[in-house]
């Protein structure tokens, strides 16, 4: 009857609408989805670069503080009539390659201005390595601990066993108080000499 297919008709209407209206807002929710997965993806993509640039101004500024090290490390080496690459590379060398160049420079710079030559910069490297091994510790380690002891006067680790500790005033005495602190510097270094060659022994 009439009824009847007005019937049919409004359900089939009301279907329809209800499945386009289904699919827009499925078209909806993945257009959504699809955005914000894009957002997170430039978000991610944003990060890295930012990342990135920050690591290459800091390698081009440690460069740069590197550079200058090198410049200033060769007009104090050329009071020796050596070079600033001659003395990282013979430092490097007396420790089997086991301190970067940027560490050796910074540690040359700080031992001559205590008062020691080239050749004893590249004594120290060697002793470095040797407290690396008695200690554990990273040759890098080592070095920075025996540049300080030279200013201290005292340094663990080159006693004969771990722990063991080299003291420039029990050793001298009286006398320690009496030297200068180049006097002092000088002392330290051929004591920490003595023992590390004991140790080598």
């Amino acid at each position: 009857s009439t009824g009847n297919e007005i019937a049919r008709a409004q359900a089939a209407t009301a279907a329809k609408l209800k499945q386009i209206d289904a699919e827009q807002f499925g078209h909806h929710g993945t257009l959504l989805e699809n955005m914000k997965a894009n957002w997170i993806k430039a978000a991610a993509v944003i990060t890295a670069s930012m990342l990135t640039i920050r690591k290459g101004w800091q390698m081009i500024k440690e460069g740069a503080e590197y550079s200058e090290q090198m410049g200033i490390l060769d007009n104090l080496a050329d009071k020796y009539a050596t070079t600033a690459d001659s003395i990282v590379a013979s430092m490097r060398y007396a420790s089997s390659e086991m301190i970067a160049n940027a560490d050796l420079t910074s540690i040359a710079l700080e031992g001559l201005a205590k008062g020691l030559k080239p050749d004893q910069l590249i004594e120290l490297a060697d002793a470095a390595k040797i407290l690396a091994d008695t200690t554990g510790v990273t040759a890098t380690t080592a070095l920075n601990e025996l540049t300080q002891a030279l200013e201290t006067g005292r340094i663990k680790g080159l006693k004969g066993y771990a722990g063991g500790t080299v003291d420039l005033k029990d050793a001298l005495g009286e006398l320690e108080s009496q030297l200068t602190a180049a006097e002092k510097t000088q002392a330290m270094f051929a004591l920490v000499m003595l023992h590390a060659t004991q140790l080598q022994a």
